[in-house]
């Protein structure tokens, strides 16, 4: 009786909590649970699940998406991985660069464009592309505003015109014409492209002054498929096409690709081994 009382009672734990206690960062709590609840078999394989589990979701994250960036443009020098580029012939100065927090640039009429552009890389997957932009002064200069990106099949771009119209282009023609959105000198507009690998849709939206998201198209792209028009380059244009005065200028206040890994086969295969693992029954005596 008194052996009985002073031994410890076999303890039961489920190998979902197991993994919950270790993922917590609960290390010693979650390896005694796994002495006492298991034979090194078990024990040897749990670690080992554990392990390619880690090794093959960081491998995931690094490879199989595009490349993530994010850019405030707070100085005090342009971050080396965009490129300024004004087309032979075009406007010498339509490039101010980083003033009080933007990057900023204007483009002179009969130039060939204004851009921006920063190379990706990485391969297709899920992501969010945003962009936050003041244009000013803007309204009646003739001016389009053009958000672009570039794949291995094809391109896509959002249009703002002058005139305060909108549009949407996909390689192929457009995927929805000009739309009045409201847009005034000196606000600050938000564009935000979210695309479904699985589904190979996307969700454009807009926003005005930190305002609530306004959709602006959902699905794919022309003739059904949208695919990569991510992992080679994004990039803006400013392009005058009228003579008209003011001289515009785009402030880019932020320019983000946010990115979601998704599982390779070895973390798909990481995850299988522990599922297997939690079929067992973890409640066996030390």
């Amino acid at each position: 009786m008194l052996a009985s009382a002073l031994s410890p009672a076999p303890m039961t734990v489920s190998f979902p909590k197991l993994l919950l206690e270790i993922a917590n960062g609960s290390f010693n709590r979650g390896w005694d649970l796994m002495r006492v609840n298991s034979n090194a078999s078990l024990l040897f394989t749990a670690k080992l699940a554990l392990t390619l589990l880690a090794i093959a979701l960081s491998v995931g994250s690094a490879y199989a998406v595009p490349l993530p960036f994010d850019d405030g443009f707070d100085g005090p020098g342009l971050d080396p991985a965009w490129i300024p580029a004004p087309a032979p012939g075009g406007d010498p100065n339509g490039h101010p660069s980083i003033i009080a927090g933007s990057y900023d640039m204007t483009d002179a009429h009969g130039s060939p464009g204004t851009k921006l552009r920063r190379n990706v890389g990485g391969s297709l997957g899920a992501y969010t592309h945003e962009i936050d932009v003041v244009l000013d002064p803007f309204a009646g200069s003739g001016t389009d505003f053009k958000w672009k990106s570039f794949g291995a099949d094809g391109f896509m771009e959002i249009v703002l015109n002058s005139f305060g119209d909108m549009r949407l282009f996909q390689t192929g023609g457009e995927l929805k014409g000009n739309t009045p959105i409201g847009y005034t000198d000196g606000d600050q507009l938000k564009l935000t492209v979210s695309y479904n690998p699985g589904a190979d849709t996307m969700e454009v939206t807009y926003a005005l002054n930190a305002g609530a998201a306004v959709p602006f198209y959902s699905g794919t792209g022309n003739g059904g498929s949208l695919g990569d028009v991510i992992t080679t380059a994004v990039e803006v244009e400013l392009f005058k096409f009228g003579s008209a005065l003011p001289q515009q200028v785009a402030a880019i206040h932020r320019w983000r690709l946010a990115v979601v890994p998704e599982p390779t086969s070895a973390a798909l295969l990481a995850i299988a081994s522990v599922g297997l693992i939690g079929r067992s029954r973890w409640n066996r005596k030390s």
